[in-house]
C-alpha cells in the first residue's frame, strides 16, 4: 500500500468513524452538541443587532471563548445558510486537513502515515468532527503551527498561531509553550543554531492575547473571563 492509498483510506476512516458516533436515534447526522449554540447566539446578535453578546450589555467573549467561531458561524447567519450545517461542515474539514497536515511531517516515508492513522481511530477526534464546535479547528492550526515550526517557516507559523489564538485561549497558551520551546533550544544551541529566527512569528498571538486581556476590564471590568478563571 503506498502513501496516497492509506492517506484515502484514513480520511474514509475518520468520515465512518464521524458518521458513527455522531448520530441520533434515527441513525442520521446529530445535531451541534448544546455548547455552540452559544456560538450561533452570539453570532446571529451580532449579525442582527451589531451587538458581540449573549444579550444586550453583555460581553460576548464571556459567553464564548472563540472569536473565530463566533466569526463562522455569522458568515452563515449573514448568508442566511443553515449556521448548524455550516459549523459542523467547517469542523469536519479541519479534521480532514488535521489528516492531510499530519502526513506532511514524514512526507517520504509510508511510515509517516502511522500517526494519520492513530488520529482518525481515536473517538475524541471523531466525536470532535461534527460536534459543530471549534476544536477540529484548534487541532488545525496547532498542527501548521508545528509543522511550520519544524521546517523553518515563521511567516506560515505566525498565521497558524495568530489563528489558533482567535479560536480558543488555549491556542495563546499553545504559542507561550511553543516560545519556551524556542528559547530553550536556542540556549542549547549556543550559536550554532543555522535556522531562521522565530521570534516575530510569536508577535501576532501574544499581541492577540495582549488585546483581549486590554479590552475586557474595560468592557466588562474584571481582567479573566468565567473560561479563563474555570
Amino acid at each position: 500500500m503506498n502513501r496516497t492509498t492509506a492517506l484515502v483510506v484514513a480520511l474514509a476512516i475518520l468520515l465512518g468513524h464521524a458518521l458513527a458516533i455522531h448520530k441520533n436515534a434515527l441513525n442520521e447526522i446529530a445535531p451541534p452538541y448544546d455548547m455552540a449554540y452559544v456560538a450561533f447566539r452570539v453570532a446571529r446578535n451580532f449579525v442582527q443587532g451589531g451587538e458581540f453578546a449573549w444579550q444586550s450589555g453583555s460581553f460576548g467573549l464571556d459567553s464564548y471563548p472563540s472569536v473565530l467561531w463566533v466569526g463562522v458561524a455569522a458568515i452563515g447567519e449573514r448568508l442566511y445558510m443553515p449556521v448548524n450545517e455550516l459549523c459542523q461542515a467547517v469542523g469536519f474539514a479541519a479534521a480532514l486537513a488535521c489528516v492531510l497536515v499530519l502526513a506532511r511531517f514524514s512526507p517520504e516515508r509510508l511510515a509517516g502515515v502511522i500517526a494519520p492513522l492513530l488520529f482518525v481511530v481515536s473517538g475524541g477526534v471523531a466525536s470532535a468532527a461534527l460536534s459543530g464546535l471549534e476544536t477540529s479547528l484548534l487541532a488545525l492550526w496547532i498542527l501548521v503551527a508545528l509543522l511550520a515550526y519544524e521546517r523553518g517557516r515563521p511567516r506560515t507559523m505566525a498565521v497558524g498561531l495568530m489563528l489558533a489564538a482567535l479560536t480558543r485561549p488555549q491556542g495563546l497558551v499553545f504559542a507561550l509553550l511553543l516560545l519556551a520551546v524556542e528559547l530553550g533550544r536556542r540556549a542549547l544551541a549556543r550559536g550554532r543554531e543555522s535556522r531562521p529566527t522565530m521570534w516575530l512569528a510569536f508577535a501576532a498571538p501574544l499581541a492577540i492575547g495582549l488585546g483581549l486581556a486590554l479590552l475586557r476590564p474595560s468592557a466588562t471590568g474584571r481582567n479573566l473571563s468565567a473560561w479563563d478563571e474555570m
